[in-house]
């Protein structure tokens, strides 16, 4: 982007009389359409020009502000739910971190994405967001969630354990799924490490799910074991989280080594690369 004001420079140079020395030119006024620029004006606009595009560039996307607050929660919830520590209680105890780092910077995020035009990422981190705020709130004592399953109104808590809660839980967790598999197939045009994180997070909310309905089921062991499983799902797509976010970040500071994300995004045609195919000329 740098190119264009220096170029704009140089074809004013150019159009001055050949006969002008080097200090007439640099007197003289350049003119450009209409417009009357001084030599030493044009050069402040080009390099105004320049470092405007500079911090275009560092604007492009939030995308890392988002997965950053997603990567924060799915973490350390994939070790609780996989009980390393003593940890248990469906990571309750960072329920802050769930409703402010997975679901208000994650939306943060998103709306910096839209605002930018990076429409995928706004889209998958918006409703993530919408998701973390949910969940979180779902464990939240005055939010009524689970309270209103309890069959003891002095012991709010018991609803936490009625397999009416659980079950309903578990088709939330489904339809998570369904939306999942919808980013997945759109990633095929993104990357693949998206491909590959997209594809994690669907059995992650199956197993889950399952894990819910057996627990309603009163089927506490084979609940464990499909908590074990989505948890192990979960750790590996936060694993890979970490390893874009690195790709994501490191480039806003210049840094020599850039980590590939497997671009895809020239492999599979696109609907409007097609239709230019077919019909040339055509303009999507």
């Amino acid at each position: 982007m740098s190119d264009t004001p220096i170029s704009l420079r140089d074809e004013v140079v150019k159009k001055q009389p050949s006969t002008m020395t080097n200090s007439d030119a640099m007197e003289r006024s350049n003119t450009v359409g209409s417009v009357v620029f001084e030599t030493h004006h044009l050069d402040k606009l080009c390099s105004a020009l320049e470092n405007s595009n500079g911090t275009a560039r560092k604007l492009t996307s939030t995308t890392a502000i988002s997965l950053g607050g997603f990567v924060l929660c799915t973490t350390p919830l994939s070790m609780v739910l996989l009980g390393w520590q003593g940890a248990s209680g469906s990571g309750a105890g960072n329920l802050g971190s769930w409703i402010w780092l997975g679901g208000i910077v994650t939306i943060v995020g998103a709306i910096g994405d839209w605002i930018t035009g990076h429409i995928f990422p706004a889209i998958v981190f918006s409703l993530f967001g919408g998701f973390w705020c949910s969940f979180g709130t779902m464990l939240v004592p005055d939010a009524g969630a689970f309270s209103a399953y309890s069959t003891d109104p002095n012991n709010p808590a018991e609803g936490l354990t009625e397999p009416a809660f659980s079950a309903t839980v578990a088709f939330f967790l489904m339809a998570m799924s369904f939306l999942c598999l919808i980013f997945l197939l759109a990633s095929l045009r993104v990357n693949v490490a998206f491909c590959f994180a997209f594809a994690g997070l669907i059995p992650t909310m199956d197993l889950l799910a399952a894990s819910y309905w057996a627990a309603a089921d009163g089927k506490t062991s084979k609940a464990l074991t499909l908590q074990h499983g989505s948890a192990g799902c979960l750790l590996a797509v936060s694993l890979l989280g970490w390893y874009i976010l690195a790709a994501l970040v490191l480039p806003t500071v210049d840094f020599p080594v850039v980590l590939p994300l497997g671009d895809l995004s020239h492999r599979i045609k696109g609907a409007s690369q097609r239709a230019r195919r077919q019909n040339p000329g055509f303009d999507v």
